[in-house]
């Protein structure tokens, strides 16, 4: 592998790496109701197919106004800012993410949910998708 692309294939998974936190910092517009699973997995996948869509309407739906993401680099995004970086992946990347749900607790109106989400990235059109799986807490 020349360098040039294994550089950019390290930009890329540590992109999508930073991708996949955000997740973690979402905070959805709606109560926790009794047992939601299924409404809070279904958020979370909307959410990680807007990343790969470049959709930012999706998380400017559920993120609440005042949240605030901690970057890799100890820098700090407001909602606006966050949102202004999801856009469509650059032409000959693309891939899929497919989250799964490990734990559930509600307690009154808060839920926490621990995802996995499985990811399938492919470059330029590899035959060897490059594959991760991260967990990630909501």
């Amino acid at each position: 592998m020349n360098n040039g692309f294994a550089s950019l294939l390290e930009v890329a998974c540590a992109k999508a790496k930073r991708n996949l936190t955000l997740a973690i910092l979402t905070a959805l517009a709606a109560p926790a109701l009794a047992d939601d699973r299924v409404r809070i997995t279904q958020y979370e996948q909307q959410l990680s197919d807007a990343i790969t869509s470049g959709t930012p309407a999706v998380w400017d739906k559920y993120l609440d106004p005042y949240v605030i993401y901690a970057e890799e680099d100890d820098s700090y995004k407001e909602k606006d800012k966050m949102i202004k970086e999801i856009r469509p992946l650059p032409q000959g990347l693309g891939g899929e993410i497919t989250v799964e749900l490990l734990s559930y607790h509600e307690d009154g109106d808060t839920a926490v949910a621990l995802f996995r989400q499985h990811e399938i990235e492919r470059y330029y059109g590899q035959n060897d998708p490059c594959e991760l799986s991260a967990e990630h807490g909501m």
